[in-house]
């Protein structure tokens, strides 16, 4: 089905697409809101900055159909981000927390997946991520993701995810760790 719906490695001069796809697309992102009410977010801005940094650290970014659906994975085996100690107290916490939580096993973490509003059921970022476990299968590692919404939590099952850990950290903030391992060859 990729090949139908272009889905496809993105490249930097799509940037501006795919940084309104998913600030457009993760609006009301239940992590995302509860860092705006820590401190003032501008999604797009963030988004942005995000994606500049990760072309130049090689994630692995994905786009299907002209930025439609946007996604993002970190290489097998990156190693976590530091944890930002300007940052609210509660929120350096709740990330120290969720990384402590992180898989130990070898896996590409999805950090970002979102689908514009318009374009949302139409499959894509379902196959957004079937190319990621092609790629991840074909290594033969997990791949694994935390989610903040419970009813992502069903669909990621639904793809052979299974919970790994749930950081309750602050509690009105629960945080899965989901992986999907790697299919056998």
């Amino acid at each position: 089905m990729h090949e139908e719906v272009g889905a496809r490695r993105a490249s930097r001069d799509g940037l501006p697409a795919l940084a309104g796809c998913l600030a457009a697309a993760l609006t009301n992102d239940p992590f995302l809101g509860w860092v705006s009410r820590l401190g003032k977010l501008d999604l797009l801005e963030f988004f942005t900055g995000f994606l500049e940094k990760g072309f130049e650290r090689d994630l692995l970014i994905y786009t299907v159909a002209d930025a439609r659906s946007v996604a993002v994975w970190t290489p097998p085996n990156t190693p976590l981000d530091p944890v930002p100690a300007h940052l609210p107290e509660e929120l350096v916490r709740h990330l120290r927390a969720v990384n402590d939580a992180v898989p130990a096993i070898s896996h590409s973490e999805l950090e970002w997946i979102g689908t514009s509003p318009d374009w949302q059921g139409h499959g894509y970022g379902g196959e957004l991520l079937r190319l990621h476990f092609e790629y991840c299968d074909r290594l033969g590692v997990a791949s694994a993701l935390r989610t903040y919404n419970p009813r992502s939590q069903s669909l990621y099952e639904k793809r052979g995810y299974t919970t790994h850990a749930i950081v309750k950290d602050p509690p009105v903030l629960p945080t899965w760790w989901m992986v999907r391992p790697a299919a056998s060859r």
